[in-house]
């Protein structure tokens, strides 16, 4: 995924606005799971349908998988699909200039979703944001 030259990103527009300028722009890419069985067998047994709904097709397509739930983390690692989580995402985005400030938006994520973190991890995002705490 290349962020590099999208158009459209405000630095002062919504999380919500600034995916949806991704996604018409084609510079992120939502697909439909197809043909994702419900039960799974192997490493996947332990995850819900939606994490193999995301997992399978990543793997089918050599694609980047956004999944922040650690036990889907561990178990598409070891089947060798990349990923990334939200925390993640928001560190390029800081990086690559397309949001100002990633303690901002960890604050927006606690503060308004049941997204949680420590403050160890929340130190860390800041850091390899290169941004102070």
């Amino acid at each position: 995924m290349n962020f590099n030259n999208c158009p459209g990103l405000l630095a002062n527009s919504s999380g919500i606005a600034r995916i949806t300028v991704l996604i018409s722009s084609r510079y992120l890419k939502v697909e439909a799971p197809v043909g994702v069985p419900h039960t799974a067998d192997g490493p996947l047994q332990n995850l819900g349908a939606e994490e193999r709904e995301a997992i399978l097709p990543a793997k089918a397509r050599n694609a980047l998988l956004l999944i922040d739930e650690l036990i889907g983390r561990r178990i598409v690692a070891k089947m060798g699909v990349a990923c990334t989580g939200t925390l993640g995402v928001l560190v390029k985005a800081k990086l690559r200039g397309f949001i100002t400030s990633v303690k901002v938006e960890l604050e927006a994520l606690k503060r308004d979703t049941n997204f949680r973190f420590d403050q160890e991890l929340f130190e860390a995002v800041l850091k390899n944001a290169r941004q102070a705490p």
